[in-house]
């Protein structure tokens, strides 16, 4: 589910929210083997694209790659310590 398909690579859009994709994260990721754990390295932004090697369509004894799509996504409803950190960080960045 999610995969998409072209030629003999396999797409996939990851959505993290912004403490995975800023920290970094291990996730499993569908392909079409069955999931596998990625591990996203610390300050990915969205469009960031990370290759799963042979991890593609196998077709005349080549297999192609997936590639998986960083998506940072902000949650729609955050808490009020949630809303003070990351005020605090805007704080920061702007020292």
């Amino acid at each position: 589910e999610g995969l998409r398909i072209d030629g003999l690579r396999v797409f996939y859009k990851l959505e993290l929210f912004p403490p995975e994709a800023v920290l970094g994260c291990a996730i499993d990721v569908p392909t079409l083997d069955g999931p596998v754990t990625l591990q996203v390295p610390p300050k990915s932004s969205s469009g960031r694209l990370l290759r799963l090697r042979g991890r593609g369509i196998e077709f005349e004894g080549r297999r192609g790659d997936q590639l998986v799509e960083i998506v940072v996504v902000v949650p729609s409803e955050i808490g009020d310590a949630e809303g003070a950190l990351y005020r605090r960080l805007q704080e920061i960045a702007l020292e």
